[in-house]
């Protein structure tokens, strides 16, 4: 059974944590330099499962690995570019999802077992980022490939008149 959490999914203001409301476990690495890849350097690698142990029924491991692709998918942006990104992400005015396709390819895939996730950007510009992922079982076989594409807008400063009229940028 999967252990449902207190708050699950539920967000209770800013200082919720993911560890509060992620439905999956989590054990990420420091992000590595991919210097083979244009836009992003940085690829993100982690380990993840269900909080608890599911059924058997292998549509519901697959439903699950579907909700797994999105998780914080495309909120792993700042960590492959943090310069654009700014410190803890607050250069970030918002991002959402334009689209997300999946590719399974193990239809007996466990999610309540360890998966090696593999996460890069091979393109961000324009207000828009494509991101790639791909997910492993423990056995090395490729179980999933995903595309996203997201909308990620940046926070524009906002401008002040100092004394004499000039506009300033504000440290706000």
């Amino acid at each position: 059974m999967i252990q449902i959490l207190p708050n699950f999914l539920t967000f209770a203001g800013p200082a919720t944590t993911r560890q509060q409301v992620d439905p999956f476990l989590w054990q990420e690495f420091e992000p590595k330099e991919d210097l083979s890849r244009q836009a992003s350097t940085k690829v993100l690698h982690a380990w993840a499962r269900t909080r608890g142990d599911m059924s058997v029924n292998p549509t519901s491991h697959l439903a699950v690995l579907a909700c797994l692709t999105d998780s914080w998918f495309l909120g792993s942006f700042p960590a492959m570019n943090p310069e654009a990104a700014g410190p803890n992400a607050e250069n970030i005015g918002f991002m959402i999802t334009l689209s997300h396709n999946i590719w399974f390819h193990d239809p007996k895939v466990k999610v309540d077992e360890y998966l090696f996730i593999e996460k890069g950007s091979s393109w961000a510009a324009e207000g828009r980022c494509l991101l790639e992922q791909r997910i492993w079982n423990q056995s090395g076989r490729l179980v999933a490939s995903c595309m996203q594409e997201g909308i990620l807008r940046l926070k524009t400063p906002k401008l002040e008149k100092n004394m004499s009229g000039d506009s300033i940028e504000s440290k706000l």
